[in-house]
């Protein structure tokens, strides 16, 4: 290295950069993201499975409504909190 350029060298951000492993590479954590992955599966999982928990109780509810002998709206109501369609505070 010649005389002139030591001084700038001694003074450059560069100066230990190659030696120090500071230009490797470098990961960045993804934890996060794995997180909100995996809240995000199970989020939908859980909706998959209320959805076929309505589904059932409305198909059990047209059965029951098909073979029920004109029922009265206070059946109809307590057959449907029964099966979790309906709760109590909604009906009134």
């Amino acid at each position: 290295m010649s005389k002139f350029s030591t001084p700038f060298f001694k003074k450059s951000p560069l100066l230990g950069a190659y030696t120090s492993g500071a230009g490797g590479t470098v990961y960045v954590s993804n934890r996060q993201a794995f997180q909100k992955l995996q809240d995000d599966i199970v989020a939908g999982a859980k909706e998959g499975d209320r959805l076929e928990g309505l589904n059932k109780a409305n198909e059990e509810f047209d059965k029951w409504f098909a073979k029920a002998d004109n029922p009265t709206p206070e059946e109809v109501k307590a057959k449907k909190i029964a099966l979790g369609l309906l709760t109590p505070k909604d009906t009134k």
